[in-house]
């Protein structure tokens, strides 16, 4: 039988059924989840791809 090793305290991170509100990087160093929030803010970027452009082009 596998054991299980507890890595934090998930009580602060949505869930959400029936999809999975997290991800995990193909290597399998790293994930993501979703935090709770204090409001039903949503942040919408526009046009991040020419933002991330003009960052790199700064470098």
């Amino acid at each position: 039988m596998a054991s299980r090793t507890t890595l934090f305290n998930a009580e602060q991170y949505e869930t959400a059924i029936p999809h999975a509100n997290y991800d995990a990087d193909p290597s399998g160093k790293r994930f993501v989840m979703v935090r709770h929030r204090g409001s039903a803010e949503i942040i919408l970027v526009q046009n991040w791809t020419a933002q991330l452009d003009q960052r790199q082009a700064r470098r």
